[in-house]
């Protein structure tokens, strides 16, 4: 009887599938400034937010609003136009040991002037439902 070969998923497929694979929100997502509808007075050539990316440099933002509004978007924005590592991290999908690691390792990335991992790429997080006993 010939063997037979048991294979499953690759765990790299589930998380980073092909563009043609991939939900259809994904690949319409805006992936730059200039695809970005809306928050002119922000994103625009003269918003605070573009300006701050022409230098190089974000501070601390706080992205509030109900969902679908483009929060997550726009900050993947921000972190490919400096160059920084993008972090999702839901706190309601996620325990608490998990968001707490999280933020322990986040804070072991600063050196120097900014955020730098040992790959010297920033991170950007983005947290669902963080509480404040976290």
């Amino acid at each position: 009887m010939p063997s037979r070969r048991v294979t499953g998923a690759r765990p790299e497929a589930l998380f980073q599938p092909p563009p043609e694979r991939q939900p259809l929100a994904a690949r319409m997502r805006p992936r730059t400034f200039e695809e970005f509808v809306g928050q002119v007075h922000l994103v625009g050539e003269q918003g605070p937010l573009r300006k701050s990316v022409t230098r190089g440099h974000l501070t601390s933002l706080l992205l509030w609003g109900p969902p679908g509004t483009g929060k997550t978007t726009l900050a993947r924005i921000l972190a490919e136009a400096i160059g920084a590592e993008f972090i999702t991290l839901s706190a309601v999908m996620s325990g608490v040991a998990e968001v707490r690691g999280r933020i322990r390792a986040a804070s072991g990335w600063r050196s120097g002037g900014g955020w730098k991992r040992a790959s010297g790429r920033a991170p950007v997080t983005r947290r669902d439902g963080m509480s404040a006993s976290v």
